[in-house]
């Protein structure tokens, strides 16, 4: 096999400058660089030297338990979750909820976030825990609702789940009918070609469509099926439990809102 790496341009001028440390100034905003192994460890201690307004961590756990107990329940995801409770640091990267795991680019922060925290755990000496950060609160349904498959001869076919009527809300408010993922199930059953692999695939998917009641619940159930036994812990940002935790934090914000414009 012939692999040839292909480095696509920036779409930003700021982050290429930061990614390849072209302009301390740039580097000086962010305050260090993933490529300096002393930052890992400096960060590591600001995060334990600042613990006053923090989220008691059981609490956190808790209700990460029960929400990865119904959409990722793998015993490396609860056992990453009691670390949380013990205190454990985290690295968190995330993306909106797509039809199955949307672009490929969502599996691709989904495989760095856990290697970025195997990396922080072997730089610090500590265990550090993957968490995979659902917007669930975002509310672009036209860009959440869609997957691209490669579709043989045909070319590229989009399939797609239309939104209910009703007001627009965000995604994991958004609840969909079974039949609507199962219908998503076979335009896809149709478009992918006959393979060993296929029919499992499928079969989970549709199984997925059978617990799903939101696009954020049929992604959620995805990711954790492809990556669970890896440990990476699920949050939805719109999970009303962990609102509840935020809520604090948010009334600090609107009271100190001229402070933090400042």
């Amino acid at each position: 096999m012939e692999i040839e790496s292909v480095q696509l341009p920036f779409g930003q001028p700021l982050t290429e400058q930061y990614v390849k440390r072209t302009n301390p100034k740039v580097e000086s905003i962010f305050g260090s660089h993933p490529a300096d192994d002393r930052a890992w460890t400096d960060r590591l201690r600001q995060l334990k030297e600042h613990t006053s307004r923090r989220i008691p961590a059981d609490r956190l756990a808790a209700m990460l338990e029960r929400y990865n107990t119904r959409v990722n329940g793998h015993r490396s995801v609860i056992s990453n979750i009691q670390a949380i409770a013990n205190g454990a640091p985290v690295v968190v990267g995330g993306q909106q909820a797509g039809l199955w795991t949307g672009p490929l680019l969502v599996i691709h922060k989904a495989v760095t976030i856990i290697a970025a925290a195997r990396e922080a755990s072997l730089l610090t000496g500590e265990t550090v825990i993957p968490v995979f950060w659902i917007a669930g609160e975002d509310h672009d349904w036209d860009e959440a609702n869609h997957a691209i498959i490669h579709h043989g001869d045909a070319g590229i076919n989009k399939i797609a789940i239309d939104r209910p009527s009703g007001s627009r809300t965000s995604v994991s408010r958004t609840e969909l009918t079974r039949e609507a993922f199962l219908e998503a199930v076979e335009q896809l059953k149709s478009s992918l070609p006959d393979t060993g692999f296929k029919p499992d695939l499928i079969a989970r998917l549709t199984g997925f469509a059978e617990q799903s009641r939101t696009m954020s619940d049929l992604f959620a159930l995805t990711m954790g099926w492809l990556f669970g036994d890896q440990g990476l812990v699920l949050l939805d940002s719109d999970d009303p439990a962990l609102r509840e935790l935020e809520a604090p934090m948010f009334q600090m914000i609107i009271e100190r809102n001229d402070e933090l414009e400042q």
